[in-house]
C-alpha cells in the first residue's frame, strides 16, 4: 500500500466534502431569512461529521479492494504503485501537516492545563435546596445521571464540564430559587443535547484541518447555535418569564472562554445580546421532528458527497494515468521464438486486479515457483526482493492453454515501473536490474478466463 498517497487522498476528500457542505449551508442560510435553529444544528453536525470521517476514501477502498484466497486484492494501481514526484510532494505535505497539527495540539493542551488548574479549586455544594432543584429539573429532562454541583470562587459565570462524569460549577453567588432554576435548566439542556461532545468533535475537526481558518469561525457558529437552542428551551418554564430569563443572562455575562473545555452560561455580552434577539424572534419555534431532521442531514450529506466523489474519481484517474506513463515495456532479442507475441505499447489495463504473494514465500529463496492458477484479469506478484543494479531475474513460464496470451515480467516496487513480454504457450524473459530497489517477477492474465501457469523465476544476485 502507498500509505502517503492514501493519507493525502483521505485528508483531501474529507476536506472537499466538508467544504462543499459549508457552501451549501451558507447558500441555504441566504435563502432562509429566519432559519430554524434546530435545522441549523443538524446541518452543522452533518458538516462536522463530513470533516471527521473519510467517507469517500472508505467507499473508494471498498470498490477497489477485496479478498481472494485469503489475500487482499486491489484493482488499479492508485493504492499500491508509486509516482516518485507525486509521492515526494505528498511526503513534504505530510511533514508540514504534522508540524501544524502538533503546534495546534500543544496550544490546546497548554490552555487545558490552565483551565483544569482553575477548576481544581472547586468544592462540592452542600445545599439541600440546590439538590432538590437539580433532581426536579433532571427528571423533567429525563436525564439518567445527575451531574455533580460544585462551587468555585474564581469563575464569574456557571460552567458545565465533563463527559463521563458531568459537573456544573457555580460561582460563589447567592442565587435565588428562580435563578437556580434558570441556571440548571440551561446547563442540563446542554448535557441532554450532548453539546459538549459536539464541541469536542468540532475541535478535533479544526485540529485535523488546521490550515483552514474559516473552520474556526464555524466552531463559533456551532457554539452560538447551541446556546440559542438552550435559551429557547430554558425560557419556556413556568417558574419564570422569558423577560426574567433574558435579564438574568445579561447579569451573568463574563469574558471566560470555555468552548474547548466546557460551556459557560453567558460568555460575552455581544453574544448574549444576539442570543436574546434570537430568543425573541424564535419564541414560537419548536423542536424539529426526527424525520425532518434526518431528511435535512441526508440531503446535505448527499449534496456534499456526490460532487466530492466525482472530483475525487477524476483525481484518481489522472494520478493513475501519470503512474502508467512511467511503465516501461521492453522486448528482448534473445527470446525463444515460440515466446513472441504482440508487444502492446499502451498504458496498461486499469481494471487489472493485483495479488501480492510475497509473504507466502521464503524471504531469501532465489528460485521461486510460478505454478498457480491465475484468475481472469489478474496480475500475480510472486516475491519482492531487494536487488542491486546489474542483477538479473530470469523468468520461464508455460501456460496449459495454447490459445491464451499472457504477460511475464518484472515490477519495481518503489516506482511502479513494469517491464514485460507478452506471449502464449511458453514465455522466457531475462531482465537486468537497472538500479537498486525492490523487484518482483509477475505473471499477468489479461484473458476473461482463468489460466494455469507452470514455471519458475530465478533471482540472480
Amino acid at each position: 500500500m502507498n500509505w502517503i498517497r492514501i493519507w493525502f487522498f483521505g485528508l483531501l476528500s474529507m476536506y472537499m466534502a466538508g467544504l462543499t457542505g459549508r457552501f451549501f449551508f451558507l447558500f441555504i442560510g441566504r435563502l432562509a431569512a429566519n432559519a430554524n435553529p434546530y435545522l441549523t444544528r443538524i446541518r452543522q453536525q452533518t458538516i462536522i461529521i463530513l470533516h471527521l470521517f473519510p467517507v469517500i476514501l472508505t467507499l473508494f477502498c471498498y470498490q477497489r479492494m477485496f479478498f481472494s484466497t485469503g489475500r487482499v486484492v486491489t484493482t488499479g494501481c492508485f493504492l499500491t504503485d508509486s509516482h516518485p514526484t507525486d509521492d515526494t510532494l505528498c511526503g513534504i505535505l505530510f511533514v508540514i501537516w504534522c508540524v501544524g497539527l502538533i503546534k495546534k495540539c500543544t496550544d490546546y493542551i497548554l490552555s487545558s492545563k490552565i483551565m483544569n488548574k482553575l477548576f481544581k479549586s472547586s468544592r462540592p455544594v452542600i445545599n439541600s435546596n440546590v439538590t432538590a432543584i437539580l433532581r426536579e429539573v433532571s427528571e423533567q429532562k429525563k436525564l439518567h445521571h445527575f451531574p455533580v454541583i460544585l462551587v468555585n470562587d474564581q469563575i464569574p459565570s456557571p460552567v458545565s464540564i465533563g463527559y463521563v462524569q458531568p459537573k456544573i460549577i457555580l460561582p460563589h453567588t447567592d442565587y435565588s430559587n428562580k435563578e437556580m432554576h434558570m441556571v440548571l435548566e440551561h446547563e442540563l439542556t446542554h448535557f441532554r443535547n450532548q453539546d459538549l461532545i459536539w464541541r469536542r468533535m468540532m475541535l478535533v475537526a479544526s485540529l485535523i484541518h488546521w490550515y483552514d481558518p474559516f473552520l474556526y469561525r464555524m466552531g463559533d457558529q456551532v457554539i452560538y447555535t447551541q446556546e440559542v437552542i438552550c435559551d429557547l428551551e430554558s425560557s419556556r418554564n413556568a417558574c419564570y418569564s422569558q423577560k426574567e430569563y433574558a435579564i438574568f443572562l445579561v447579569k451573568s455575562c463574563s469574558n471566560i472562554l470555555l468552548e474547548k473545555q466546557g460551556i459557560a452560561l453567558a460568555e460575552s455580552k455581544t453574544m448574549v445580546i444576539r442570543r436574546i434577539e434570537e430568543m425573541v424572534k424564535n419564541k414560537r419555534t419548536r423542536k424539529t421532528g426526527k424525520l425532518l431532521a434526518a431528511g435535512s442531514a441526508l440531503f446535505l450529506a448527499l449534496a456534499s458527497l456526490v460532487p466530492s466523489q466525482v472530483v475525487s474519481a477524476k483525481m484518481v484517474e489522472l494520478e493513475e494515468d501519470r503512474i502508467y506513463d512511467l511503465e516501461i515495456y521492453t522486448e528482448y532479442p534473445d527470446q525463444v521464438p515460440k515466446t513472441f507475441g504482440q508487444i502492446l505499447i499502451d498504458k496498461g489495463d486499469t481494471d487489472i486486479n493485483e495479488i501480492d504473494l510475497t509473504p507466502e514465500i521464503l524471504p531469501y529463496s532465489k528460485l521461486v515457483s510460478l505454478d498457480k492458477t491465475i484468475e481472469a484479469n489478474t496480475r500475480v506478484i510472486y516475491m519482492y526482493r531487494q536487488m542491486e543494479a546489474g542483477d538479473k531475474i530470469v523468468i520461464s513460464a508455460a501456460c496449459g492453454n495454447d490459445s491464451a496470451t499472457f504477460k511475464a515480467g518484472v515490477k519495481n516496487s518503489g516506482t511502479g515501473e513494469v517491464s514485460y513480454v507478452s506471449g502464449s504457450d511458453v514465455v522466457y524473459y531475462s531482465f537486468t536490474v537497472p538500479k537498486d530497489g525492490k523487484y518482483s517477477a509477475f505473471i499477468e492474465n489479461n484473458n476473461n478466463f482463468s489460466i494455469d501457469i507452470e514455471g519458475f523465476a530465478d533471482y540472480q544476485d
